[in-house]
Parts: structure tokens; sequence; C-alpha cells
């Protein structure tokens, strides 16, 4: 098959997948404070990076198990478009529960052949066929189950496939199998983990790339958790934060997954990071600053709170810059301390040029920030002579 005939094929496929998710989304009850859920888009970025993966690069295992988790996805998102219909809800609601199934052994795929779409070593293969041979006998079991499945945790339907003498076996083999396959999972993160400690810059740069995103989430999870403990009645705040960090979280890692196949704009993950830690600490630091200010003057102003908040909106504002160039500077030094050396370098080379009449000097400096900034494996320098 041609590129264009790809192109037609996994398109057609992504967007099958988006719009299933969209109309999954339209007819699920709403999530408050929001007007919809956006549960089934939380899946969108891996059927379409998954399908740009696979145009551009046939076979690649990383974008057709993208593509498959999508797939997953979409059919269970149907399901539930189906039971909001008012189809018959037994099937829908079977349907839902296997097409999951596939998911808890893609994932841990996916983590394993990261980025380079390959195993780490054929050392793999036995597990990685138990792992699939368990998430079939998994789906085969769910199909059989002699137990009730619901889609919204409130009308429960019994399992019209359940064979009812399994019922005794059911909490031993569902633990079985929920545990070979957390093993696999474990070992698939170990795997990535140990990879990322023996890879090349390049390599590092391809997981950062999914970690950044990844990390966002238990982040966002955890300031969602603050707001509520805080404050009870901030809830539909925290909701929304919560919210927000998977819909975000889960698509950033689909998106970065394909920056890192490609490789386009891959050392653009650092500055990410560092702009990203720089304004956070900023508005917090802002955050502190004004709310400090507002409490000390009320307690010598008491009767003019516009003016209070006029003059601590003012003062945040002046600190905004000096405040932004500190911050920006200590999170360059702590956490991307490479381009803080190449740009000490590149400022104590500039102030050498003004003063340097030497041309062994300046040619010298010259190397010298070469090799930090661009870090050549040589460095050779031809100077014309004047005769």
């Amino acid at each position: 098959m041609g590129q264009r005939g790809r192109a037609v094929v996994f398109s057609s496929v992504a967007a099958a997948c988006l719009a299933t998710f969209v109309a999954g989304t339209v007819v699920a009850p709403p999530h408050e404070p929001l007007p919809l859920d956006p549960f089934w888009l939380v899946w969108a970025g891996f059927p379409v990076v998954g399908a740009l993966i696979l145009i551009k690069r046939p076979g690649n295992h990383v974008g057709l198990l993208q593509v498959l988790i999508g797939l997953s996805a979409a059919v269970s998102a149907l399901t539930s478009v189906l039971y909001a219909l008012g189809s018959d809800p037994i099937v829908p609601v079977l349907i839902n529960q296997l097409a999951f199934a596939p998911v808890f052994v893609l994932v841990p795929l996916l983590v394993l052949v990261f980025p380079s779409g390959d195993l780490p070593s054929r050392r793999w293969l036995p597990y990685v066929r138990v792992a699939v041979g368990a998430t079939a006998v998994l789906t085969l079991w769910l199909a059989i189950r002699p137990v009730e499945y619901s889609m919204d945790n409130i009308d429960f339907y019994p399992n019209p496939l359940g064979v009812e003498f399994l019922a005794a076996l059911d909490p031993w083999v569902m633990g079985l199998l929920q545990f070979a396959l957390a093993v696999f999972a474990g070992a698939a993160l170990v795997s990535a983990i140990a990879r990322y400690r023996t890879a090349d810059a390049i390599g590092r740069l391809q997981v950062k790339w999914v970690i950044v995103p990844a990390l966002s989430m238990p982040a966002v999870f955890a300031l969602a958790t603050l707001v509520e403990l805080a404050n009870p009645d901030l809830w539909q705040v925290s909701n929304v934060l919560a919210m927000t960090a998977i819909l975000f979280g889960a698509n950033g890692i689909a998106a970065g997954i394909g920056v890192a196949v490609f490789r386009h704009r891959l050392y653009g993950i650092d500055k990410i990071v560092s702009r990203t830690v720089t304004y956070a600490l900023l508005v917090s630091l802002l955050a502190l600053a004004f709310f400090g200010l507002v409490t000390g003057l009320t307690t010598y102003v008491t009767s003019d709170e516009p003016l209070v908040i006029a003059v601590a909106t003012l003062a945040v504002a002046a600190m905004f810059n000096p405040l932004r160039r500190r911050v920006l500077h200590w999170v360059n030094r702590r956490f991307n301390r490479s381009t803080f050396e190449a740009e000490l370098v590149v400022e104590d080379f500039t102030v050498t040029l003004r003063d340097s009449v030497d041309p062994d000097a300046v040619v010298d400096g010259w190397v010298d920030v070469v090799e930090v900034t661009m870090q050549p494996a040589s460095v050779g320098v031809w100077v014309k002579n004047e005769t």
C-alpha cells in the first residue's frame, strides 16, 4: 500500500474514532460544573497521532498501538451512544465491558516499545505473549462471568452469556489475570526507566516529551485536592482542574509520542519545562504577594477596600518583570544547567570582545563558545593570513 492509500485508510480510522468520541461526549450526562463530560475526548489524541505515524512510517509499532488504543476506546464510546439512544441495553453494556480489556495490554506494550517501535530485546517475546494471552482470556472471561454489568453505576443488567457454575471461580480467575497484567505493566515501566538511564541525549529527550505531560496530571490533581480541602465550596473548581488535567495530560502524552517518534522540535522540551516551572513559580509568588499585601494593608486601611486592592494590584504589576527575570535565572541554573552555562559563556565572550585585540585570544574564546554551546565532536579554525 502506497502512502496515499495509507493516508486514506488511517485518516478514515482516525476520523471515525473522533466522530465516535464527539458523539459519546454529546450524549453523556454533564460533568458538573461543565456542560459536557469530556471523558471520551481524553482518548482523541491516540488515533490521530497513531494514524500520522503509520502514514509516514508504515509498520511502526508505536503508531499501531496508539491506533488500537483509540479503536478500543471508540468502540466503548459507541456502546455508550447506543445505550443513551435507548437501544436494548444488555448488548451495549456487555460490549462496553469487553472493549476496554485490550487497553490493559496495549498501554504497557506502548511503554515497552517506545520510542523505537521495537521490543528492547527478543527476551521480552515470551512475556509479551503471556500478557496478550492473559488479555484474551480476560476478554473471554468477562463475556461469560455470571455477574451484573452497568454502564452508569445506576442500572445493572445480568450478563446474558454468564455461566452460573463459574461464579465460585470468578474471584480467583479475575485476581490472577489482573495480577499477571499488573506485573507485565510494572515490568514495562521498569524497563522504560532503565532504558532512560542508559539512553543517549536524543533518547532522553524523546522520553521527556512523554514524561512531562504524564507528570502534569498528578501535579494538577494534587492542586485540585488542595483547593477542595482549603475550601469545600470550591468543589466545582476542583472538578474543572481534575478534568482539565486528564484531558490535556492524556492528549499531551499522545502528542509527545508523536514529537518523539518524528523528532520534530525535539530539543524544545527543555525550554517548555523551564518556562512551565518558571511561570508556575511566578504565579504562586505573585499570588502570595498579592494576598499578603491585601491582608497587611487591610489592618491599617479598613474603610477603603477598593484602594487596598488597587495598591496591591499595582505593586504586584511592578514586581512582575524583575521577579520573572530572577525566577527564570534560578530555574535555568537549577534545572537547565547546560543552557545556563552556555549563556554565561556567550556573555563572557561578548565582554572579552570589547577589550581584546589579540586575534589568537579571540579565536580561543570563539572555540570555547562553540564547544560549550554546540558540543561538537571536534572544532577547527582556519584563519587566513594576510601577506
